[in-house]
């Protein structure tokens, strides 16, 4: 009956279901189109991982590479500033060593304006204490040079004065050292100054300091300063600190001064006064002084002793001075001077050479 009514949509053929239509070949590339465009999208998002994790590893590089630029740069500041603190420092202690060093002067101009006799007694000869100024520890002493024997005494207008040698021998002996040492000690010193190149007995002259490493010739004048016995034959340093309290270096011949000579100088230089009467001199000068020189031979054990082998003297005219300055002590930045000052008669000290230490 619906065969007869004829409505569409019903019979065999309708109930079976109808095959879409094939579709052209427009349309089957615009279906391809999009796969192609989203198959490179799908790409793009791993290319912009890898480029993004490379700028982050650049930046922590560029980050690592400040910071340690930053370091460096943060030492080497420190470092300039410790050098610029030290060199600051430095400056200060020595500017405070100088002072003391002004300070010795005015004591010693102060003392020969009051007496031409110096003695172990008097102002200059105390040793100054560590003091505190400023957060710096000051300290200095005063020690009379013509109270020791001057070795350039050996020397008299260009030629070895023979007495003087046995002089030094005698105060070498009287200071321990064994009598064959004391003479080879005594020609080395006097062939360094002499002006010849013919070595004496147990010397040394030209053939001996050019045959060393390094070669030098010998001086052939009088010493500096005492450091210079560190080139002759036979003396060390530790010989050198042991006669420094008895033997100095000065400008030409100088007298030596009985109130401040120790024992063994003045046995050197006193003919017929053994060391036990040359102490108990030592011992009555503490008591009272030697006024003059007419003094010191009435004080002598025997009135007859032959005279002194040394021009003598009751005063100084040379004293080497000894400062020390220490900023934040007792481990901050120190300096040591050492200087020879020259006090002529009513004239104030000069300075004539200073070292630092």
């Amino acid at each position: 009956m619906a065969r007869r009514l004829g409505w569409p949509g019903y019979g065999a053929k309708s109930s079976a279901p109808r095959r879409p239509p094939a579709p052209s070949a427009q349309r089957r590339q615009l279906d391809r189109a999009p796969l192609r465009h989203s198959g490179c999208a799908m790409k793009m998002p791993r290319s912009t991982t890898r480029q993004g994790g490379a700028a982050i590893i650049a930046a922590l590089l560029v980050t690592a590479l400040a910071a340690a630029l930053a370091s460096s740069l943060l030492v080497s500041m420190d470092d300039w500033l410790s050098r610029v603190a030290l060199e600051r420092d430095k400056r200060a202690s020595r500017e405070l060593a100088r002072s003391a060093l002004d300070y010795a002067r005015s004591v010693l101009a102060d003392d020969g304006r009051r007496s031409a006799v110096d003695t172990p007694d008097e102002a200059w000869a105390r040793i100054l204490p560590p003091i505190l100024a400023e957060e710096a520890e000051l300290g200095g002493r005063i020690e009379d040079l013509q109270g020791h024997w001057n070795l350039n005494n050996l020397l008299q207008n260009g030629v070895i004065d023979e007495g003087a040698v046995a002089t030094y021998r005698k105060l070498l002996r009287a200071l321990g050292v064994p009598g064959e040492q004391a003479v080879q000690l005594a020609d080395s010193l006097a062939d360094w100054l002499d002006h010849d190149d013919s070595p004496r007995p147990a010397g040394a002259e030209s053939a001996y300091y050019l045959a060393l490493q390094p070669a030098y010739p010998p001086a052939g004048r009088a010493l500096d300063q005492l450091s210079n016995l560190l080139r002759i034959k036979g003396y060390s340093p530790a010989l050198i600190e042991r006669l420094a309290p008895y033997v100095c270096v000065l400008p030409s011949q100088q007298p030596v001064n009985v109130n401040t000579a120790p024992p063994e100088v003045l046995h050197a230089i006193q003919p017929g006064l053994d060391l036990d009467a040359a102490r108990q001199l030592v011992l009555s000068r503490r008591s009272v002084y030697f006024r003059d020189l007419g003094d010191y031979r009435n004080r002598l054990p025997a009135r007859d002793l032959p005279e002194a082998s040394t021009a003598l003297a009751v005063g100084s005219s040379y004293f080497l001075v000894h400062t020390s300055a220490r900023l934040q002590a007792p481990d901050g930045v120190a300096t040591r001077l050492s200087a020879l000052l020259h006090r002529p008669l009513n004239s104030p000290p000069t300075l004539l050479w200073i070292t630092e230490q």
